[in-house]
Order: C-alpha cells, then sequence, then structure tokens
C-alpha cells in the first residue's frame, strides 16, 4: 500500500507527477469528444453531449462516468460511459454501460379525454383517461399510464368495448350506449367485461380511480384480473424518474436514488428505474448489494432483455465476483448484446482469476468482434505477458498504439516486450517516450532503472532507482 506521508507534493497539495481529480475529468471529457465510442451503428457518426455525472478517487484510481446523448433536442434517457483513469493520467479502461434509448411517448393530451389502453388485442381500462396521438399514424391509441385520475361520467357515457378492442379505431365514431354502474363498482359495457373500478360516481363529476385497481380484462374469464402496473409507469412515476435522472446528472446520488425509488413506489413494476437506481448503487461499492438486487428486478422483468446481466456483471466483476459475472456477461451475449465491451469483460474476469488460456481466448473473439478498439489488444497483451509471450504481447501493444499514440502505460508495456525479446534500444526509446509524455509515470523509472542495470550503466540506474523512490513508497 501507498504512504502519503512519503510522497513529495506540489504547492497545492497533490503528489508530484500525478494529475489531479478535476484534471482527469477534463482528460475524460476531451478523450469521448475526439475519440468515439463503441456506441454501435445507431450512433455511428453521430455528435455526442456528454456530462460527468460522477467521479471517484480511489488510492490508485480515478472512475469517471459520463452520460451522453446526441447532441441537439434529444427526448429520452441518456447512454452512460465509464473511464477507469491511473493517476498518472493514463486512461487505463474505457467501457459503455448503457445506450441513449430515446422515448418513443409524443403525448397529445386532449382535456378530460378518454383513454383506451392497447396491449396486442388485449384491451383494459386505464386508472387515468387521456389520449395520445401515434407517431407513425392518424390514429388514437391508448396509453396505460397507471396514475390516478379519472373522466367524467359524460365524457365515458357511450365508449363501445369494440372501440378498445383494436388499435385501428377512431374514437370519434364511437359513441354507443355504455353505462356507468353505482351500484357494481365497475364500469359497465354491454358485454359487462371491464369489472371492479373503484369509487364510481354517475353525476358528472371526476371518476377517481386509483392506481392500485385491478382490471378484469375484456375478453377474460370472470374472476381473472390483471394489475394495470405491468403495462408501464405512470406519469406521476416518469415525474419522479426524470427527476433521479436530472439529479444524478448533478452528482446528487442519495436525491437520484429518493427520486428513483419513489417512482418504482408508484409503479413498481418499472424497468429503467430499477436499472438506473441500481447503476446509481453501484457507483458507490458499499451499495454493491442493493445494487445486485435492482439488477436483480430488471432481470425478472425483462428476462429476454441483455441490460440487466450486463449491468449486474460489472457490479459482480467489481465486487470480485468474476464467476459470477462471466456468467452475466455470457448470458448478456446470448441475449444479443451487441457492445463488444461485453465480450471483453469475459477474459478480464478469466485473467483476474489466473484463467489465462481462458482469458486468451475470450479476448481474442473481442479483438474480432471490435478490430477498431485499443482495448481488447490492451487486455490481451496483458494475458500474453503473464504467458511469457512477448513478441505476441508486442503486436499487441503494437496494435493498441495505433489507436492511442499518446498512452504512455502502451509504451511501458511495449518496452518491457523488447526487453524480453533483448531489443535493448528499442526499449530504452519507448521508457523514454513514456517519460516525455508523463515525467512522473513511477514505474517507468523503475523499468528504465533496471535496463540500466542490464546494460552496465549503474549511475543512470542509481538515479532512476531515486526517482521511483521519490514517487513509490513501499518499494525501495
Amino acid at each position: 500500500m501507498m504512504d502519503d506521508q512519503k510522497f513529495d507534493f506540489t504547492t497545492e497539495g497533490e503528489v508530484f507527477g500525478y494529475i489531479s481529480l478535476d484534471q482527469a475529468r477534463l482528460r475524460v471529457m476531451e478523450e469521448a469528444g475526439q475519440n468515439t465510442g463503441s456506441y454501435g451503428n445507431r450512433y455511428r457518426n453521430i455528435d455526442m453531449a456528454f456530462d460527468v455525472v460522477e467521479a471517484i478517487e480511489s488510492e490508485d484510481l480515478y472512475t469517471i462516468t459520463l452520460s451522453f446523448r446526441p447532441e441537439g433536442d434529444f427526448i429520452g434517457t441518456a447512454g452512460q460511459e465509464q473511464f477507469v483513469v491511473e493517476k498518472e493520467g493514463r486512461i487505463a479502461i474505457r467501457q459503455v454501460l448503457s445506450l441513449p434509448k430515446p422515448t418513443r411517448r409524443q403525448s397529445r393530451l386532449l382535456p378530460s379525454a378518454v383513454v383506451l389502453a392497447v396491449v396486442g388485442v388485449i384491451i383494459v381500462v386505464s386508472v387515468m383517461f387521456g389520449t395520445i396521438r401515434n407517431s407513425d399514424s392518424d390514429r388514437y391509441f391508448a396509453s396505460l399510464t397507471g396514475a390516478a385520475g379519472g373522466v367524467t361520467a359524460d365524457e365515458l357515457n357511450g365508449v363501445s368495448p369494440d372501440a378498445v378492442m383494436s388499435s385501428e379505431t377512431d374514437m370519434s365514431n364511437e359513441i354507443q350506449n355504455t353505462s356507468i354502474s353505482a351500484e357494481s363498482d365497475s364500469l359497465v359495457w354491454p358485454e359487462g367485461k371491464i369489472r371492479d373500478a373503484s369509487n364510481v360516481e354517475t353525476d358528472n363529476s371526476i371518476i377517481p380511480v386509483e392506481s392500485s385497481s385491478i382490471f378484469q380484462l375484456a375478453g377474460q374469464p370472470q374472476g381473472e384480473s390483471v394489475d394495470l402496473t405491468l403495462f408501464g409507469p405512470s406519469l406521476e412515476a416518469m415525474r419522479h424518474f426524470q427527476k433521479g435522472e436530472s439529479w444524478r446528472a448533478d452528482r446528487e446520488w442519495e436525491l437520484a436514488i429518493e427520486s428513483f425509488s419513489q417512482a418504482i413506489l408508484l409503479s413498481p413494476n418499472f424497468r429503467d428505474a430499477y436499472l438506473q437506481r441500481g447503476i446509481t448503487y453501484h457507483y458507490d461499492k458499499s451499495f454493491h448489494d442493493k445494487a445486485v438486487q435492482d439488477f436483480n428486478e430488471v432481470i425478472r422483468l425483462d428476462p429476454n432483455g441483455w441490460e440487466g446481466y450486463s449491468h449486474r456483471g460489472r457490479a459482480y466483476r467489481s465486487s470480485g465476483l468474476y464467476e459470477e459475472a462471466i456468467y452475466d456477461f455470457r448470458r448478456t451475449l446470448e441475449l444479443g448484446s451487441n457492445n463488444p465491451e461485453d465480450q471483453m469483460e469475459v477474459g478480464v474476469a478469466y485473467y483476474y482469476l489466473g484463467e489465462f488460456d481462458e482469458a486468451l481466448e475470450e479476448l481474442s473473439k473481442a479483438v474480432r468482434l471490435d478490430p477498431g478498439s485499443p482495448h481488447p489488444y490492451q487486455e490481451r497483451g496483458r494475458v500474453y505477458e503473464r504467458l511469457n509471450e512477448p513478441q505476441l504481447a508486442l503486436e499487441d501493444w503494437e496494435m493498441a498504439l495505433r489507436f492511442e499514440p499518446d498512452n504512455p502505460w502502451l509504451y511501458k508495456h511495449r518496452g518491457m516486450a523488447y526487453v524480453s525479446l533483448g531489443d535493448y534500444d528499442k526499449a530504452m526509446e519507448d521508457y523514454n517516450k513514456a517519460l516525455e509524455m508523463d515525467p512522473g509515470y513511477s514505474d517507468i523509472y523503475d523499468y528504465r532503472g533496471r535496463l540500466y542495470g542490464i546494460l552496465g550503466l549503474y549511475e543512470e540506474e542509481r538515479v532512476d532507482r531515486a526517482k521511483f523512490c521519490a514517487l513509490e513508497s513501499g518499494s525501495c
């Protein structure tokens, strides 16, 4: 472990050679703006707007998470990308956590209008009535909001059950004889198939229908009912969800979690609220268990979706649960994730388990999936180092340097490969190049000092060792 009391400090109190957290934020923002991440075909060649949503400092690293979305008017949930930055300034890991998800709901609310709930061919009466015009046609489609609300008896009177049995229905031509029965506390259509609305009144006042009400599906056998919250979040839940995203953008983690929790309370099957609350919990390792619980809910609600598995895998990996992480990342890939980072994560988990042959196999797949990214080459290069394959490691470092020519960490590792291959001149060039980029990179002084010793340049070795000891305590 590092002992801060033995470090040299700048006048600002920073460890000499280390960048500050603010400098790391700037470094990440510059990297994100200049080099497009692995955002898939949908967002290829689209300019993104970035914002720092979290910046965490640990003993040796900065972990910085950015939100990103297409520039301009964008309605929906921003994506997230995470950067792990060494304190010397090198970006060690860059991974896309989630992609931007546009909101399809384009509402055109008509005052005190009737809402139709369309779920395939099964239609239910919503707890709040209002019409929404579908963006793809001039027909009115229903929105099952789950929010408390209602319509007047006059407005509801005459709505035909047939009107809500098809998404092709134009409501203006569907006024028939529908009644409201106060005696049975139900909304009664001619066939009597929609039942169990609470607190129905027969005057012209607003009919309150609680969000917890259970409605029988049109056409279902009597006595079989469905919970309306299965069909989507309420408008009030959406408002809390959006507040949560706003709080998180301002790095107000507790307020963000509170807002996401309120959204879940209002709509217990709100998948995205669980997902975003879990991601927020994941930022703090002390909330690992809560993050996993939320991702479990995402998987329960969306068992054929890959996002829950992907984020749970990252939570497991950051907690050292590598076997569990491998299972989740494999499941992510089986379910159709197009994110090469998920494939790479399988190999990284095997690396930390010490299963290098498996790591090599998985990372080679990641290279094939994303040959234009430096990260799979970097991770595979580390495996080749551990397998004592310096020539193969060298080839991967050279590929990675094509994409990140200003990365001193890559020059350090390529220099190590040259030393193993006996090419000391090229190794010295790489070490010197790395120190030109980052004069405070302590490891380079250590490796260059060792190389000076191999070359018999003992005074130069002594100087580099002294510099290394000044920057890195406990190693001299």
